[in-house]
């Protein structure tokens, strides 16, 4: 049985996305910006580690899918393409609506994201 989720978990997912949404600007800019990466990332990994160590799986794969569609692109020092920014966007909306359900009612509903990971796993091998 998956450790019980501590109080204000919801809320610092929620924090981390606010974090990653405020920095889509930046990473799918015109111009490669690496500090935005750098502060991206750390951000991505925690969440997915935090849900994977909690249980929530589905929270856990679409963080790993988004950070590693932005470690891609920061290795390739490229800006993430339109169609990646809105995939991500998606992907953080998921997010979102998967830790009100956990905050309210202490677990993930059940749910398939296997073609929004797939989307975002296209979107790296491009980027």
């Amino acid at each position: 049985m998956p450790p019980e989720a501590p109080n204000g978990y919801a809320t610092e997912g929620e924090a981390s996305l606010l974090f990653l949404e405020a920095r889509l600007g930046r990473l799918a800019s015109p111009r490669f910006d690496p500090l935005a990466f750098d502060a991206a990332l750390p951000v991505a990994q925690s969440l997915a580690q935090t849900a994977a160590f909690l249980g929530h799986d589905r929270v856990a794969a679409l963080a790993a899918a988004i950070r590693r569609l932005l470690l891609a692109a920061s290795v390739r020092a490229r800006p993430l393409p339109a169609a990646a920014a809105e995939q991500l966007c998606q992907a953080g909306d998921a997010i979102h609506r998967l830790l009100r359900d956990i905050e309210r009612f202490g677990a993930e509903p059940p749910g398939d994201d296997r073609a929004l990971i797939r989307r975002l796993d296209r979107l790296r091998r491009a980027a």
